[in-house]
């Protein structure tokens, strides 16, 4: 995913004609970033940033790749929250707070800036699946199902979604529902973590419906 947006943002900044130096460190900090020198991204990105010439827009696009560099989720929200302030209507941007405020398991300020990159980009089938991931981990359930739902609606090929819904549908008692997303999504070979709680999962639908052969 990460590699895919820094792509993107290459294409973006290759066919922009002004500030040329200000794109030309953006796309030489992405480069880093894509060759894991962290530390020459930094060096570029706060040259964007520190530059009085630079557009908002592109010192928003720097603090949005500061905050994928930095490691410290707690501090990456501060760089983003940064983007957010100087390009308030890109979806990406609020959809990388809600990744960051799910992994410190503040669930509902995940949600809220989920809420807003769906609001301005709303066939974000990664947003949704984030959301109803924000929400499972709540207890709400039934909103995480519908928020899955509109993910796999959206985009039917991400293995990830039918494992995420596999265990909301599991935690709603959705035993049969349950069951087959957990199945689908192990036809995507997913990464190992991922697998393993789909199988572990699955096991314990196999236990409930008293097969205890399937759960072995």
């Amino acid at each position: 995913m990460q590699r895919l947006i820094l792509a993107l943002f290459l294409v973006l900044f290759a066919g922009t004609a002004c500030f040329a130096d200000t794109i030309d460190d953006l796309n030489a900090a992405i480069r880093a970033m894509k060759g894991n020198q962290n530390s020459t991204a930094i060096q570029l990105l706060t040259k964007v940033i520190q530059d009085i010439n630079a557009s908002n827009e592109h010192k928003a696009q720097a603090y949005y790749l500061y905050s994928m560099v930095e490691k410290d989720p707690a501090e990456a929200i501060v760089y983003c929250s940064k983007a957010v302030d100087l390009s308030p209507n890109d979806s990406r941007y609020y959809e990388k707070l809600g990744v960051l405020y799910y992994q410190t398991r503040d669930f509902e300020n995940a949600i809220k800036n989920l809420d807003k990159a769906i609001l301005l980009t709303p066939i974000s089938a990664e947003a949704y699946s984030l959301r109803g991931l924000a929400y499972r981990d709540l207890g709400n359930v039934e909103k995480s199902v519908f928020n899955l739902d509109k993910a796999i609606s959206l985009n039917p090929n991400v293995g990830v979604y039918y494992a995420r819904r596999g265990v909301a549908r599991f935690q709603a008692n959705l035993q049969d529902g349950a069951l087959e997303d957990l199945t689908k999504a192990l036809e995507f070979n997913l990464a190992q973590p991922i697998q393993a709680n789909c199988y572990c999962y699955a096991a314990k639908v196999y236990m409930n419906k008293h097969l205890y052969d399937k759960a072995k």
